[in-house]
């Protein structure tokens, strides 16, 4: 998508795709830096504000992480949530990025999300070990990253992946 046709405007996350974020969830942020390179990280953990406006990814920083600074230099963020054991999963993409040190509150939540994880993973057959190294925070700082979902698409295996979500693309 270029910069010149990407919606700027905030959309209401539908019960779909809040019923699929309350669930035990792998998260993968996606960024690109100025000649459109992209970058992929794994977050620990996700959450939305109280009124769903919002949305936070926490991000580990283990050393110079390219998407942290795409982020802090562009703001365009992109975010796949999935579903381990049922490969349910949605993309979430935005443009105003903001990239902070994420809070006590936060990492009690992501401590929180890592034990979800790891049940879901340890229910596929995995270990709960696999889960924790996936999404260990310990000896980096964790920065959270917070935007405003302005698209949202199906990414679920099957025949309505790739299906806008949004009311902008006129998917329910």
């Amino acid at each position: 998508m270029t910069e010149d046709v990407a919606p700027t405007q905030a959309i209401t996350l539908g019960e779909s795709i809040l019923t699929l974020m309350a669930r035990p969830i792998s998260v993968i942020v996606g960024s690109s830096d100025a000649a459109g390179q992209p970058h992929l990280i794994r977050a620990v953990g996700f959450a939305w504000d109280a009124d769903r406006a919002r949305v936070s990814v926490y991000v580990p920083e283990h050393g110079r992480e390219p998407v942290l600074e795409d982020l802090r230099r562009r703001g365009w963020v992109a975010v796949v949530l999935s579903e381990p054991s049922t490969h349910a999963s949605v993309q979430l993409k935005g443009r105003d990025a903001l990239v902070e040190p994420a809070t006590a509150e936060d990492l009690a939540h992501v401590a929180q999300g890592v034990e979800h994880f790891a049940d879901e993973l340890e229910g596929i057959g995995f270990s709960r070990e696999l889960a924790h190294a996936l999404k260990s925070t310990q000896a980096a700082p964790v920065w959270a990253v917070r935007f405003t979902p302005t698209q949202a698409w199906e990414q679920t295996p099957g025949p309505r992946a790739g299906t806008r979500l949004d009311p902008a693309g006129g998917a329910a």
